[in-house]
């Protein structure tokens, strides 16, 4: 008979494959995520055994990083009716837009098969559209799919329809479940094959101007984003770190346009003058899709900072002039003198001159000895990991979506 696997949001299946046969789902999970979960079989029979088992948050969080943003699942979803329209001569009932509506609103507590109903055993997503969400939506068409429809919806890719029941916040807290035991048991799978890491290629490699800007992103993704942070790769900071300063960044990220490589490549620059003309000159190089240059983020209260130069004190606006990663660190947290940015070198191709912030390396001596649940202020670090995850799921999409369209803009950091 064999063994089947399945993935589903709690008891309804949303993919399944028999013995070896099955997709690989491991990058959605972390190996923390064994847990005992319910298995059903036929006449009602359950029993606990281990799976792979995280909330819908976590799971639309690393969605994300594999490309699976709203724009993407939209392509996937219209290609798809195309191409069963294609081989069925079958236009699909529901537009994307439709489609999306539907599970935007729909509560996984409440989708019940009713127990009279002839697919009441099955809890697929395809019965489940087709006996329940047709008949209460009356569905305009749904008599000419009546043969297709739970076909469809049932072989759409699975994660599709998770990150759009992402989009409810009542189904956030709902686990996605991958189990796999009985195929593991049977010997059809190794459980190496179970708990991979994500692919080389699904990673992405984070490289900054020097071994502080990476430190405090590296540290700030582990305190606010450890669900994530096996996405991440970061080069060993603790001696001969090769790109120190914005210049030898530029020169790393011209070799790395002429040998692409496998992992996708985030170049952080920082936000000030000189981190900005090595940034424009990025512009001309012929990089890769998989390799993306971006400057720390604006904020609102960098318009109004105090700085120091040739004419005294004054409120300056320090954004794309001396924004480094100190400033994203609680500026306030046990110091006694207000933050200051010191004016120094005039640059002549920017026509502007560069600002450093004082005594920054005891801010980063302060953030060193902070944890998560510290009264120390993350909220700025966390504005920039935001910032950081949403460049990186965009890589992910552009490099696999086929519309040439743009993904977006970032959060608003302000």
């Amino acid at each position: 008979m064999g063994s089947i696997i399945t993935l589903g949001i709690e008891k309804f299946e949303l993919d399944w494959g028999k013995n070896g046969l099955a997709r690989d789902y491991s990058s959605l999970y972390q190996q923390s995520d064994v847990k005992l979960e319910t298995y059903y079989y036929v006449d009602n029979y359950v029993e606990k055994k281990e799976a792979l088992s995280a909330p819908l948050s976590k799971i639309k969080k690393r969605l994300e990083l594999l490309g699976y943003n709203l724009k993407k699942v939209k392509s996937d979803y219209r290609l798809a009716a195309e191409y069963f329209f294609n081989i069925t001569s079958i236009t699909a009932p529901l537009t994307f837009e439709k489609f999306f509506k539907i599970l935007k609103t729909f509560d996984v507590t409440t989708a019940e098969i009713d127990e009279n109903d002839e697919y009441s055993g099955d809890h697929s997503f395809g019965a489940y559209f087709t006996n329940c969400i047709v008949k209460k939506l009356k569905i305009k068409g749904s008599s000419e799919w009546s043969r297709f429809i739970g076909q469809f919806y049932e072989n759409l890719d699975p994660l599709i329809t998770i990150r759009l029941l992402a989009e409810n916040s009542k189904n956030l807290r709902k686990h996605i479940i991958w189990r796999y035991h009985d195929v593991l048991d049977g010997g059809w799978i190794e459980k190496e094959d179970v708990f991979r890491q994500p692919e080389d290629s699904q990673k992405f490699l984070i490289v900054t101007e020097g071994t502080t800007d990476l430190f405090v992103i590296k540290r700030a993704l582990e305190l606010f984003h450890a669900d994530i942070i096996d996405f991440f790769n970061f080069i060993d900071m603790q001696e001969n770190y090769p790109f120190t300063g914005c210049s030898n960044l530029f020169k790393f990220l011209q070799g790395l346009a002429k040998v692409h490589p496998i992992n996708n490549v985030l170049a952080v620059f920082d936000n000030d003058t000189a981190g900005n003309e090595q940034y424009n000159l990025c512009k001309n190089l012929k990089l890769p899709k998989n390799i993306k240059t971006i400057k720390l983020p604006e904020l609102l209260e960098f318009r109004k900072f105090k700085t120091i130069g040739p004419t005294g004190y004054k409120q300056d606006n320090i954004n794309g002039k001396a924004v480094s990663i100190e400033c994203f660190l609680d500026l306030n947290y046990k110091v006694k003198s207000t933050p200051v940015i010191r004016w120094s070198n005039y640059n002549k191709a920017m026509g502007q001159y560069q600002g450093n912030l004082e005594e920054k390396e005891n801010y980063v001596r302060i953030f060193k000895k902070m944890h998560s649940r510290s009264k120390y202020n993350f909220a700025n670090l966390q504005k920039l990991c935001d910032y950081i995850i949403w460049h990186c799921s965009n890589m992910n999409y552009t490099a696999n979506n086929r519309l040439d369209d743009r993904p977006g803009i970032p959060p608003d950091c302000f």
